[in-house]
Protein backbone atom coordinates (compact mmCIF):
# COMPACT_ATOMS: atom_id res chain seq x y z
CA UNK A 1 0.00 0.00 0.00
CA UNK A 2 2.83 2.39 0.90
CA UNK A 3 4.51 2.04 -2.50
CA UNK A 4 1.17 2.45 -4.25
CA UNK A 5 0.67 5.80 -2.50
CA UNK A 6 4.29 6.78 -3.10
CA UNK A 7 4.07 6.01 -6.82
CA UNK A 8 0.91 8.11 -7.18
CA UNK A 9 2.61 11.07 -5.50
CA UNK A 10 5.83 10.43 -7.43
CA UNK A 11 4.00 10.52 -10.77
CA UNK A 12 2.24 13.76 -9.80
CA UNK A 13 5.63 15.27 -8.95
CA UNK A 14 7.09 14.19 -12.29
CA UNK A 15 4.16 15.75 -14.18
CA UNK A 16 4.38 19.03 -12.30
CA UNK A 17 8.13 19.49 -11.80
CA UNK A 18 9.70 17.07 -14.31
CA UNK A 19 11.72 15.56 -11.47
CA UNK A 20 11.71 11.97 -10.18
CA UNK A 21 11.99 11.40 -6.42
CA UNK A 22 12.83 7.67 -6.70
CA UNK A 23 16.58 8.13 -6.35
CA UNK A 24 16.15 10.39 -3.31
CA UNK A 25 13.80 7.82 -1.76
CA UNK A 26 16.39 5.05 -2.15
CA UNK A 27 19.11 7.25 -0.63
CA UNK A 28 16.86 8.12 2.33
CA UNK A 29 16.21 4.39 2.92
CA UNK A 30 19.91 3.58 2.84
CA UNK A 31 20.71 6.39 5.29
CA UNK A 32 18.03 5.13 7.70
CA UNK A 33 16.01 8.33 7.40
CA UNK A 34 12.77 6.40 6.96
CA UNK A 35 13.17 3.90 9.81
CA UNK A 36 10.68 3.53 12.66
CA UNK A 37 12.35 6.09 14.93
CA UNK A 38 12.39 8.74 12.20
CA UNK A 39 8.75 8.04 11.35
CA UNK A 40 7.87 8.66 14.99
CA UNK A 41 9.58 12.03 14.77
CA UNK A 42 7.76 12.97 11.56
CA UNK A 43 4.39 11.97 13.01
CA UNK A 44 5.03 14.20 16.03
CA UNK A 45 5.96 17.04 13.74
CA UNK A 46 2.88 16.59 11.60
CA UNK A 47 0.49 16.40 14.55
CA UNK A 48 1.51 19.91 15.65
CA UNK A 49 0.82 21.30 12.17
CA UNK A 50 -2.51 19.47 11.95
CA UNK A 51 -3.64 20.73 15.35
CA UNK A 52 -2.83 24.31 14.37
CA UNK A 53 -4.65 23.92 11.07
CA UNK A 54 -7.79 22.79 12.90
CA UNK A 55 -7.72 25.49 15.56
CA UNK A 56 -6.51 28.66 13.86
CA UNK A 57 -7.47 31.14 11.18
CA UNK A 58 -4.65 32.51 9.08
CA UNK A 59 -4.48 35.63 6.91
CA UNK A 60 -2.82 35.23 3.53
CA UNK A 61 -1.62 37.64 0.87
CA UNK A 62 -0.84 37.56 -2.85
CA UNK A 63 2.43 35.67 -2.39
CA UNK A 64 2.95 33.47 0.66
CA UNK A 65 6.31 31.90 1.54
CA UNK A 66 5.91 28.97 3.91
CA UNK A 67 8.62 26.97 5.67
CA UNK A 68 7.51 23.36 5.91
CA UNK A 69 5.11 21.14 4.01
CA UNK A 70 4.03 19.35 7.19
CA UNK A 71 1.51 16.64 6.44
CA UNK A 72 -0.27 18.92 3.97
CA UNK A 73 -3.28 19.70 6.18
CA UNK A 74 -2.07 23.21 6.98
CA UNK A 75 -1.59 23.94 3.28
CA UNK A 76 -4.94 22.42 2.38
CA UNK A 77 -6.63 24.82 4.79
CA UNK A 78 -4.88 27.84 3.31
CA UNK A 79 -5.67 26.78 -0.25
CA UNK A 80 -9.32 26.01 0.48
CA UNK A 81 -9.89 29.44 2.03
CA UNK A 82 -8.40 31.40 -0.86
CA UNK A 83 -9.46 32.13 -4.43
CA UNK A 84 -7.12 31.50 -7.36
CA UNK A 85 -5.24 34.82 -7.01
CA UNK A 86 -2.98 33.91 -4.06
CA UNK A 87 0.19 31.89 -4.62
CA UNK A 88 2.18 29.78 -2.17
CA UNK A 89 5.88 28.89 -2.27
CA UNK A 90 6.58 26.08 0.19
CA UNK A 91 10.12 25.26 1.25
CA UNK A 92 10.40 21.80 2.81
CA UNK A 93 13.86 21.75 4.46
CA UNK A 94 13.82 18.01 5.16
CA UNK A 95 13.67 15.93 1.99
CA UNK A 96 13.23 12.73 4.01
CA UNK A 97 10.16 14.19 5.73
CA UNK A 98 8.52 14.81 2.38
CA UNK A 99 9.49 11.35 1.13
CA UNK A 100 8.01 9.72 4.23
CA UNK A 101 4.77 11.66 3.84
CA UNK A 102 4.63 10.56 0.20
CA UNK A 103 4.48 6.93 1.33
CA UNK A 104 1.66 7.37 3.88
CA UNK A 105 -0.65 10.02 2.43
CA UNK A 106 -2.01 10.85 -1.00
CA UNK A 107 -0.85 14.43 -1.57
CA UNK A 108 -0.98 14.27 -5.38
CA UNK A 109 -3.69 16.97 -5.58
CA UNK A 110 -1.50 19.35 -3.56
CA UNK A 111 1.50 18.58 -5.76
CA UNK A 112 -0.59 19.28 -8.87
CA UNK A 113 -2.10 22.55 -7.59
CA UNK A 114 -0.77 25.37 -9.79
CA UNK A 115 -1.06 27.88 -6.94
CA UNK A 116 1.49 25.95 -4.94
CA UNK A 117 5.21 25.66 -5.74
CA UNK A 118 7.17 23.16 -3.68
CA UNK A 119 10.89 23.74 -3.15
CA UNK A 120 12.77 20.52 -2.36
CA UNK A 121 16.52 20.91 -2.29
CA UNK A 122 18.79 17.94 -2.91
CA UNK A 123 22.03 17.65 -0.99
CA UNK A 124 24.66 19.98 -2.43
CA UNK A 125 22.12 22.23 -4.14
CA UNK A 126 21.29 24.50 -1.19
CA UNK A 127 22.27 27.60 -3.18
CA UNK A 128 19.19 27.08 -5.37
CA UNK A 129 16.92 28.27 -2.55
CA UNK A 130 17.98 31.88 -3.23
CA UNK A 131 17.47 31.42 -6.97
CA UNK A 132 13.95 30.03 -6.61
CA UNK A 133 12.92 32.60 -4.00
CA UNK A 134 14.30 35.49 -6.02
CA UNK A 135 12.45 34.54 -9.19
CA UNK A 136 9.17 34.37 -7.23
CA UNK A 137 9.61 37.65 -5.34
CA UNK A 138 10.28 39.86 -8.33
CA UNK A 139 6.92 38.99 -9.90
CA UNK A 140 5.07 40.68 -7.02
CA UNK A 141 4.84 44.01 -5.23
CA UNK A 142 6.87 43.45 -2.05
CA UNK A 143 4.05 44.97 0.01
CA UNK A 144 1.96 41.88 -0.75
CA UNK A 145 4.38 39.15 0.33
CA UNK A 146 3.91 37.16 3.54
CA UNK A 147 6.34 34.75 5.23
CA UNK A 148 5.15 32.04 7.60
CA UNK A 149 6.46 28.85 9.21
CA UNK A 150 4.23 25.78 9.53
CA UNK A 151 3.52 25.21 13.25
CA UNK A 152 6.12 22.89 14.74
CA UNK A 153 8.80 23.64 12.19
CA UNK A 154 10.05 26.72 14.03
CA UNK A 155 11.04 24.39 16.92
CA UNK A 156 12.47 21.43 15.01
CA UNK A 157 14.06 23.49 12.21
CA UNK A 158 14.70 26.77 14.00
CA UNK A 159 17.99 27.72 12.29
CA UNK A 160 16.76 26.64 8.86
CA UNK A 161 13.54 28.61 9.31
CA UNK A 162 15.45 31.74 10.30
CA UNK A 163 17.82 31.31 7.35
CA UNK A 164 14.90 30.95 4.91
CA UNK A 165 13.19 34.07 6.28
CA UNK A 166 16.51 35.88 5.80
CA UNK A 167 16.71 34.69 2.17
CA UNK A 168 13.19 35.98 1.47
CA UNK A 169 13.92 39.29 3.18
CA UNK A 170 17.09 39.75 1.15
CA UNK A 171 15.16 39.01 -2.04
CA UNK A 172 12.50 41.55 -1.03
CA UNK A 173 15.15 44.18 -0.31
CA UNK A 174 16.86 43.47 -3.63
CA UNK A 175 13.48 43.80 -5.32
CA UNK A 176 13.00 47.18 -3.64
CA UNK A 177 16.40 48.33 -4.91
CA UNK A 178 15.63 47.06 -8.41
CA UNK A 179 12.19 48.69 -8.30
CA UNK A 180 13.77 51.97 -7.24
CA UNK A 181 16.00 51.82 -10.34
CA UNK A 182 13.13 50.47 -12.48
CA UNK A 183 12.11 53.94 -13.60
CA UNK A 184 15.69 54.70 -14.65
CA UNK A 185 16.01 51.53 -16.72
CA UNK A 186 12.54 51.70 -18.30
CA UNK A 187 12.50 55.43 -18.91
CA UNK A 188 15.87 55.27 -20.69
CA UNK A 189 14.85 52.82 -23.46
CA UNK A 190 11.96 55.09 -24.48
CA UNK A 191 14.12 58.22 -24.36
CA UNK A 192 16.85 56.45 -26.34
CA UNK A 193 14.38 55.23 -28.95
CA UNK A 194 12.86 58.71 -29.28
CA UNK A 195 16.40 59.90 -30.06
CA UNK A 196 16.90 57.02 -32.53
CA UNK A 197 13.73 58.07 -34.37
CA UNK A 198 15.24 61.55 -34.80
CA UNK A 199 18.36 60.03 -36.41
CA UNK A 200 17.19 56.86 -38.13
CA UNK A 201 16.74 58.47 -41.55
CA UNK A 202 20.50 59.03 -41.87
CA UNK A 203 21.47 55.56 -40.66
CA UNK A 204 20.60 51.96 -41.58
CA UNK A 205 18.76 48.96 -40.17
CA UNK A 206 19.72 45.31 -39.80
CA UNK A 207 17.54 44.27 -42.76
CA UNK A 208 19.53 46.65 -45.00
CA UNK A 209 22.78 45.28 -43.58
CA UNK A 210 21.71 41.72 -44.37
CA UNK A 211 20.72 42.71 -47.91
CA UNK A 212 24.41 43.51 -48.50
CA UNK A 213 25.60 40.03 -47.44
CA UNK A 214 24.70 37.68 -50.31
CA UNK A 215 26.36 34.50 -49.03
CA UNK A 216 24.75 32.91 -45.98
CA UNK A 217 27.39 30.16 -46.00
CA UNK A 218 29.92 32.54 -44.48
CA UNK A 219 30.65 31.51 -40.88
CA UNK A 220 29.62 34.04 -38.24
CA UNK A 221 31.85 34.45 -35.19
CA UNK A 222 30.08 35.97 -32.17
CA UNK A 223 32.66 37.36 -29.76
CA UNK A 224 31.52 37.80 -26.15
CA UNK A 225 33.47 39.15 -23.18
CA UNK A 226 33.96 36.07 -20.99
CA UNK A 227 37.26 35.42 -19.16
CA UNK A 228 38.38 32.82 -21.72
CA UNK A 229 38.45 35.43 -24.49
CA UNK A 230 41.97 36.44 -23.46
CA UNK A 231 43.38 33.15 -24.78
CA UNK A 232 41.68 33.53 -28.19
CA UNK A 233 42.18 37.18 -29.15
CA UNK A 234 45.28 36.48 -31.25
CA UNK A 235 43.52 33.63 -33.09
CA UNK A 236 40.68 35.97 -34.12
CA UNK A 237 43.05 37.93 -36.35
CA UNK A 238 43.29 34.90 -38.66
CA UNK A 239 39.53 35.05 -39.22
CA UNK A 240 39.39 38.52 -40.76
CA UNK A 241 37.95 38.27 -44.27
CA UNK A 242 37.14 34.58 -43.75
CA UNK A 243 34.17 35.03 -41.44
CA UNK A 244 31.72 37.71 -40.38
CA UNK A 245 32.97 38.79 -36.95
CA UNK A 246 30.39 40.37 -34.65
CA UNK A 247 31.61 41.39 -31.20
CA UNK A 248 29.72 42.69 -28.19
CA UNK A 249 30.56 46.34 -27.53
CA UNK A 250 32.28 45.50 -24.25
CA UNK A 251 35.27 43.90 -26.03
CA UNK A 252 35.82 46.68 -28.58
CA UNK A 253 38.71 48.22 -26.60
CA UNK A 254 40.41 44.88 -25.95
CA UNK A 255 40.21 43.88 -29.61
CA UNK A 256 41.45 47.17 -30.91
CA UNK A 257 44.33 47.17 -28.41
CA UNK A 258 45.40 43.97 -30.16
CA UNK A 259 45.07 45.63 -33.55
CA UNK A 260 41.95 43.59 -34.40
CA UNK A 261 38.75 45.21 -35.57
CA UNK A 262 35.51 43.23 -35.67
CA UNK A 263 33.40 43.67 -38.79
CA UNK A 264 30.50 44.74 -36.57
CA UNK A 265 30.00 45.57 -32.92
CA UNK A 266 26.69 45.26 -31.10
CA UNK A 267 25.34 47.59 -28.41
CA UNK A 268 22.17 46.94 -26.43
CA UNK A 269 22.53 48.57 -22.99
CA UNK A 270 20.17 51.53 -22.38
CA UNK A 271 22.61 53.12 -19.91
CA UNK A 272 26.02 54.57 -20.75
CA UNK A 273 28.44 51.76 -19.88
CA UNK A 274 31.35 53.39 -21.66
CA UNK A 275 32.46 50.59 -24.00
CA UNK A 276 32.04 52.44 -27.30
CA UNK A 277 34.20 55.49 -28.03
CA UNK A 278 34.11 57.91 -30.99
CA UNK A 279 35.66 56.21 -34.00
CA UNK A 280 35.31 56.79 -37.70
CA UNK A 281 35.65 53.13 -38.69
CA UNK A 282 33.47 51.13 -36.31
CA UNK A 283 30.13 49.94 -37.61
CA UNK A 284 27.78 49.26 -34.74
CA UNK A 285 24.58 47.26 -34.66
CA UNK A 286 22.62 49.37 -32.21
CA UNK A 287 19.40 48.60 -30.46
CA UNK A 288 17.08 51.57 -30.92
CA UNK A 289 16.85 51.47 -27.12
CA UNK A 290 20.64 51.68 -26.62
CA UNK A 291 22.39 54.57 -24.92
CA UNK A 292 22.15 57.94 -26.74
CA UNK A 293 25.92 58.44 -26.35
CA UNK A 294 26.61 55.33 -28.44
CA UNK A 295 24.18 56.55 -31.09
CA UNK A 296 25.90 59.94 -31.20
CA UNK A 297 29.41 58.43 -31.39
CA UNK A 298 28.38 56.24 -34.32
CA UNK A 299 26.26 58.80 -36.18
CA UNK A 300 25.88 57.76 -39.82
CA UNK A 301 27.26 54.28 -39.02
CA UNK A 302 24.49 52.98 -36.75
CA UNK A 303 22.73 49.86 -37.94
CA UNK A 304 19.50 49.86 -35.96
CA UNK A 305 17.48 46.90 -34.73
CA UNK A 306 14.96 46.33 -31.92
CA UNK A 307 12.54 48.98 -33.25
CA UNK A 308 9.23 49.18 -31.35
CA UNK A 309 6.51 47.91 -33.62
CA UNK A 310 3.40 50.09 -33.87
CA UNK A 311 4.50 52.96 -31.59
CA UNK A 312 6.33 55.31 -33.95
CA UNK A 313 5.04 56.33 -37.42
CA UNK A 314 7.92 54.81 -39.40
CA UNK A 315 7.19 52.84 -42.52
CA UNK A 316 6.57 49.11 -42.22
CA UNK A 317 9.82 47.29 -41.45
CA UNK A 318 10.94 43.69 -42.01
CA UNK A 319 10.51 41.52 -38.93
CA UNK A 320 14.25 41.33 -38.31
CA UNK A 321 14.35 45.09 -37.61
CA UNK A 322 11.68 44.90 -34.92
CA UNK A 323 11.82 44.04 -31.24
CA UNK A 324 12.20 40.30 -30.75
CA UNK A 325 13.09 37.86 -27.99
CA UNK A 326 16.59 38.71 -26.90
CA UNK A 327 17.55 36.05 -24.36
CA UNK A 328 18.72 38.78 -21.98
CA UNK A 329 22.24 39.61 -23.17
CA UNK A 330 23.92 41.27 -26.15
CA UNK A 331 25.40 37.93 -27.27
CA UNK A 332 22.07 36.08 -27.11
CA UNK A 333 20.41 38.88 -29.07
CA UNK A 334 23.08 38.73 -31.78
CA UNK A 335 22.72 34.94 -31.83
CA UNK A 336 18.97 35.33 -32.42
CA UNK A 337 19.51 37.88 -35.19
CA UNK A 338 22.06 35.72 -36.96
CA UNK A 339 19.76 32.69 -36.93
CA UNK A 340 16.80 34.78 -38.07
CA UNK A 341 18.93 36.15 -40.93
CA UNK A 342 19.54 32.60 -42.18
CA UNK A 343 23.22 31.98 -41.39
CA UNK A 344 24.04 28.30 -40.90
CA UNK A 345 27.49 28.29 -39.27
CA UNK A 346 28.04 30.04 -35.95
CA UNK A 347 31.18 30.04 -33.79
CA UNK A 348 30.92 31.27 -30.21
CA UNK A 349 34.00 32.79 -28.59
CA UNK A 350 34.34 34.21 -25.07
CA UNK A 351 30.92 32.85 -24.13
CA UNK A 352 31.99 31.48 -20.72
CA UNK A 353 28.83 32.18 -18.71
CA UNK A 354 30.84 31.13 -15.67
CA UNK A 355 33.47 32.63 -13.42
CA UNK A 356 37.10 32.41 -14.47
CA UNK A 357 39.69 30.60 -12.36
CA UNK A 358 40.54 33.89 -10.62
CA UNK A 359 36.88 34.77 -10.00
CA UNK A 360 36.66 37.16 -12.95
CA UNK A 361 33.38 37.60 -14.79
CA UNK A 362 34.84 39.14 -17.94
CA UNK A 363 38.00 39.15 -20.04
CA UNK A 364 40.99 40.94 -18.60
CA UNK A 365 40.22 39.86 -15.04
CA UNK A 366 37.31 42.27 -14.77
CA UNK A 367 34.51 41.52 -12.33
CA UNK A 368 31.47 43.56 -13.23
CA UNK A 369 28.64 42.28 -10.99
CA UNK A 370 28.82 40.65 -7.59
CA UNK A 371 28.08 36.94 -7.64
CA UNK A 372 26.28 37.30 -4.31
CA UNK A 373 23.82 39.75 -5.87
CA UNK A 374 23.01 37.48 -8.79
CA UNK A 375 23.10 34.18 -6.89
CA UNK A 376 25.87 31.62 -7.48
CA UNK A 377 25.03 28.19 -8.86
CA UNK A 378 27.07 25.31 -10.30
CA UNK A 379 26.57 24.05 -13.85
CA UNK A 380 28.22 21.57 -16.19
CA UNK A 381 31.58 22.84 -17.38
CA UNK A 382 32.97 23.15 -20.89
CA UNK A 383 35.52 20.48 -20.03
CA UNK A 384 33.15 18.50 -17.78
CA UNK A 385 32.74 18.63 -14.03
CA UNK A 386 31.02 21.57 -12.35
CA UNK A 387 31.87 25.26 -12.70
CA UNK A 388 30.61 28.23 -10.73
CA UNK A 389 28.05 30.28 -12.63
CA UNK A 390 25.22 32.71 -11.82
CA UNK A 391 21.46 32.58 -12.09
CA UNK A 392 21.37 35.14 -14.92
CA UNK A 393 24.08 33.27 -16.84
CA UNK A 394 22.16 30.03 -16.36
CA UNK A 395 19.20 31.71 -18.07
CA UNK A 396 21.47 32.59 -21.03
CA UNK A 397 22.78 29.02 -21.15
CA UNK A 398 19.22 27.71 -21.31
CA UNK A 399 18.35 30.25 -24.01
CA UNK A 400 21.26 29.23 -26.23
CA UNK A 401 20.38 25.55 -25.74
CA UNK A 402 16.73 26.14 -26.60
CA UNK A 403 17.57 28.07 -29.77
CA UNK A 404 20.03 25.40 -30.91
CA UNK A 405 17.50 22.63 -30.27
CA UNK A 406 14.79 24.48 -32.24
CA UNK A 407 17.10 25.19 -35.19
CA UNK A 408 18.75 21.90 -36.17
CA UNK A 409 19.67 23.43 -39.55
CA UNK A 410 22.20 25.69 -37.77
CA UNK A 411 25.60 24.29 -36.77
CA UNK A 412 27.05 25.89 -33.65
CA UNK A 413 30.62 25.48 -32.47
CA UNK A 414 31.54 26.69 -29.00
CA UNK A 415 35.18 27.66 -29.26
CA UNK A 416 35.26 29.45 -25.91
CA UNK A 417 37.63 26.84 -24.46
CA UNK A 418 36.44 27.40 -20.92
CA UNK A 419 33.45 28.28 -18.76
CA UNK A 420 30.12 26.47 -18.93
CA UNK A 421 28.90 23.89 -21.43
CA UNK A 422 26.23 25.17 -23.83
CA UNK A 423 24.05 22.17 -24.65
CA UNK A 424 23.83 21.36 -28.35
CA UNK A 425 27.16 22.91 -29.33
CA UNK A 426 30.25 21.16 -30.60
CA UNK A 427 33.22 21.97 -28.35
CA UNK A 428 36.47 22.44 -30.23
CA UNK A 429 39.26 25.02 -30.06
CA UNK A 430 39.04 28.22 -32.09
CA UNK A 431 42.08 27.17 -34.10
CA UNK A 432 40.30 23.92 -35.06
CA UNK A 433 37.12 25.84 -35.91
CA UNK A 434 39.10 28.24 -38.10
CA UNK A 435 40.79 25.34 -39.89
CA UNK A 436 37.43 23.64 -40.51
CA UNK A 437 35.23 26.56 -41.56
CA UNK A 438 37.39 29.63 -42.26
CA UNK A 439 39.16 28.38 -45.37
CA UNK A 440 37.61 30.77 -47.91
CA UNK A 441 38.08 34.48 -48.53
CA UNK A 442 34.94 36.69 -48.52
CA UNK A 443 34.75 40.38 -49.54
CA UNK A 444 33.31 41.32 -46.14
CA UNK A 445 34.76 44.84 -46.11
CA UNK A 446 33.26 45.51 -49.54
CA UNK A 447 29.85 44.18 -48.48
CA UNK A 448 29.79 46.49 -45.47
CA UNK A 449 31.20 49.56 -47.22
CA UNK A 450 27.97 50.91 -48.64
CA UNK A 451 24.94 49.90 -46.57
CA UNK A 452 21.83 51.74 -47.77
CA UNK A 453 20.29 54.46 -45.62
CA UNK A 454 16.95 53.69 -43.99
CA UNK A 455 15.25 56.67 -45.65
CA UNK A 456 15.92 59.03 -48.51
CA UNK A 457 16.25 62.74 -47.58
CA UNK A 458 12.69 63.31 -48.78
CA UNK A 459 11.32 60.44 -46.69
CA UNK A 460 13.34 61.66 -43.72
CA UNK A 461 11.75 65.13 -43.99
CA UNK A 462 8.23 63.66 -44.05
CA UNK A 463 9.01 61.41 -41.10
CA UNK A 464 10.41 64.35 -39.14
CA UNK A 465 7.18 66.27 -39.75
CA UNK A 466 5.17 63.29 -38.45
CA UNK A 467 7.25 63.12 -35.27
CA UNK A 468 6.70 66.86 -34.71
CA UNK A 469 2.97 66.28 -35.08
CA UNK A 470 3.14 63.34 -32.68
CA UNK A 471 4.93 65.56 -30.15
CA UNK A 472 2.06 68.05 -30.30
CA UNK A 473 -0.41 65.19 -29.76
CA UNK A 474 1.55 64.10 -26.69
CA UNK A 475 1.31 67.65 -25.37
CA UNK A 476 -2.49 67.52 -25.71
CA UNK A 477 -2.55 64.51 -23.37
CA UNK A 478 -2.21 66.93 -20.45
CA UNK A 479 -5.80 68.11 -20.90
CA UNK A 480 -7.12 64.56 -21.33
CA UNK A 481 -5.35 63.44 -18.16
CA UNK A 482 -6.93 66.30 -16.19
CA UNK A 483 -10.35 65.32 -17.56
CA UNK A 484 -10.04 61.62 -16.77
CA UNK A 485 -8.82 62.35 -13.22
CA UNK A 486 -11.81 64.65 -12.59
CA UNK A 487 -14.20 62.08 -14.07
CA UNK A 488 -12.78 59.34 -11.83
CA UNK A 489 -13.45 61.64 -8.87
CA UNK A 490 -17.11 62.01 -9.91
CA UNK A 491 -17.56 58.23 -10.17
CA UNK A 492 -15.91 57.53 -6.82
CA UNK A 493 -17.92 60.27 -5.08
CA UNK A 494 -21.12 58.68 -6.34
CA UNK A 495 -20.07 55.22 -5.13
CA UNK A 496 -19.03 56.60 -1.73
CA UNK A 497 -22.47 58.17 -1.42
CA UNK A 498 -24.10 54.77 -1.70
CA UNK A 499 -24.69 54.46 -5.44
CA UNK A 500 -23.79 51.30 -7.31
CA UNK A 501 -21.74 51.50 -10.47
CA UNK A 502 -24.90 50.82 -12.50
CA UNK A 503 -26.59 53.82 -10.86
CA UNK A 504 -23.81 56.23 -11.90
CA UNK A 505 -24.76 58.46 -14.82
CA UNK A 506 -24.20 56.74 -18.17
CA UNK A 507 -22.86 60.00 -19.55
CA UNK A 508 -20.15 60.10 -16.89
CA UNK A 509 -19.21 56.44 -17.40
CA UNK A 510 -19.07 56.86 -21.19
CA UNK A 511 -16.83 59.91 -20.83
CA UNK A 512 -14.51 57.99 -18.51
CA UNK A 513 -14.35 55.02 -20.93
CA UNK A 514 -13.67 57.33 -23.89
CA UNK A 515 -10.87 59.21 -22.12
CA UNK A 516 -9.40 55.96 -20.79
CA UNK A 517 -9.32 54.59 -24.35
CA UNK A 518 -7.80 57.77 -25.83
CA UNK A 519 -5.02 57.81 -23.25
CA UNK A 520 -4.23 54.10 -23.06
CA UNK A 521 -4.58 53.09 -26.71
CA UNK A 522 -3.72 56.12 -28.89
CA UNK A 523 -0.27 56.53 -30.48
CA UNK A 524 0.60 59.42 -28.18
CA UNK A 525 -0.73 57.50 -25.18
CA UNK A 526 1.36 54.45 -26.07
CA UNK A 527 4.51 56.63 -26.04
CA UNK A 528 3.60 57.98 -22.60
CA UNK A 529 2.98 54.45 -21.27
CA UNK A 530 6.28 53.31 -22.81
CA UNK A 531 8.10 56.18 -21.07
CA UNK A 532 6.33 55.45 -17.75
CA UNK A 533 6.50 51.66 -17.78
CA UNK A 534 7.39 51.62 -14.06
CA UNK A 535 4.06 53.33 -13.27
CA UNK A 536 2.14 50.85 -15.43
CA UNK A 537 3.87 47.90 -13.73
CA UNK A 538 2.85 49.29 -10.34
CA UNK A 539 -0.73 49.56 -11.58
CA UNK A 540 -0.79 46.00 -12.89
CA UNK A 541 0.60 44.61 -9.63
CA UNK A 542 -1.85 46.51 -7.42
CA UNK A 543 -4.97 46.25 -9.59
CA UNK A 544 -5.20 42.52 -8.93
CA UNK A 545 -5.87 43.26 -5.24
CA UNK A 546 -8.97 45.31 -6.02
CA UNK A 547 -10.14 42.83 -8.67
CA UNK A 548 -9.71 40.00 -6.17
CA UNK A 549 -11.89 41.81 -3.62
CA UNK A 550 -14.44 43.13 -6.14
CA UNK A 551 -13.60 46.68 -5.01
CA UNK A 552 -14.74 48.83 -7.96
CA UNK A 553 -14.25 52.14 -6.13
CA UNK A 554 -10.75 51.06 -5.07
CA UNK A 555 -9.80 50.11 -8.63
CA UNK A 556 -11.03 53.42 -10.06
CA UNK A 557 -9.14 55.18 -7.26
CA UNK A 558 -6.01 53.30 -8.31
CA UNK A 559 -6.61 54.32 -11.94
CA UNK A 560 -6.97 57.94 -10.84
CA UNK A 561 -3.68 57.70 -8.92
CA UNK A 562 -2.02 56.13 -11.98
CA UNK A 563 -3.28 58.89 -14.30
CA UNK A 564 -2.07 61.50 -11.79
CA UNK A 565 1.40 59.96 -11.80
CA UNK A 566 1.40 59.88 -15.60
CA UNK A 567 0.41 63.55 -15.67
CA UNK A 568 3.31 64.33 -13.34
CA UNK A 569 5.81 62.62 -15.65
CA UNK A 570 4.36 64.00 -18.92
CA UNK A 571 6.33 67.30 -18.93
CA UNK A 572 9.63 65.36 -18.90
CA UNK A 573 8.58 63.37 -21.97
CA UNK A 574 7.45 66.50 -23.82
CA UNK A 575 10.77 68.19 -23.02
CA UNK A 576 12.75 65.31 -24.59
CA UNK A 577 10.55 65.16 -27.68
CA UNK A 578 10.83 68.92 -28.26
CA UNK A 579 14.61 68.67 -27.88
CA UNK A 580 14.84 65.85 -30.43
CA UNK A 581 12.29 66.97 -33.05
CA UNK A 582 12.13 70.77 -33.03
Amino acid sequence: MKMEVFNKNREAFIRRYEADLSEEYEKALQRGELDEQCMEFYNGLYSEAERAADESEYKTDLLNFIVGFGNGSFLEKLLSSEDKVSSFVVYEPDMASFLYLSTVKDISSLIADERLEIILIREGEENQVSEKVGSSVFQYNVAHIMIRTVPGYEDFYHEISEAFVSVVDKAKNRCRVETASYRYHHELPCMNELYAMSRIAGNSTVSQLMSRIPDREIPVIIVAAGPSLDKNLDELEKCIGKALIIAVSRVSGKMRDKGINADLYAALDPANVGFIEPDNDMKVMVSAKADITVQKYCAGRCIYFDLSDGIFPIRECPEIDLAMESGGSVATYVFTLVIKAGFKKIILVGQDLAYGDNGATHAGGDERISGDLQGSIYVEGYYGGKVRSRTDWKAYLDYFASKIKNHPEVNVIDATEGGAYIRGTERISLSEAVERWCDKEYPVAEWLSDIPRFMSPEEGKLFGDKMMGLTESVERLAGKLRDVINTADLINSAIENGKTLKAVSGKVLNKYARLYHEIMESSEGMILLYYCEDIIQDYIRDAVIFEKNGDVAGKIGLEKETFSRLAGRLPELISYMREFYF
